[in-house]
């Protein structure tokens, strides 16, 4: 995984491009985590470096758009606070069965 932050400064990407850079890499290594898990294999994807990579970015105003859930009041879909989370806890799983 590559952090894109010095491409943008430099004017060779625009920042939503980073973020959807960053986002595609974070759902690569949570996928070969899942796979690894599921299929009893080795990582291909190595553990990130989060002084490196950071972990993906959580967008308030898309977190709070509102969604229906049946016959509840709609409320804050928080899509991308789940992912980061899901990231975090993928993080703590890979390293645990680097342990082991």
């Amino acid at each position: 995984m590559v952090d894109c932050s010095e491409w943008v400064e430099s004017g060779a990407i625009e920042e939503s491009e980073r973020i959807d850079r960053n986002w595609a890499g974070w759902t690569i290594f949570t996928s070969d985590v899942c796979w690894s898990l599921y299929v009893g294999r080795d990582f291909s994807v190595p553990l990130p470096h989060l002084l490196e990579f950071p972990m993906p970015y959580v967008d308030p105003e898309l977190d709070n758009m509102l969604v229906p859930y049946g016959n509840l009041p709609p409320q804050p879909n928080y899509v991308t606070k789940t992912f980061e989370a899901n990231c975090e806890l993928f993080i703590i799983a890979r390293s645990i069965l680097d342990i082991m």
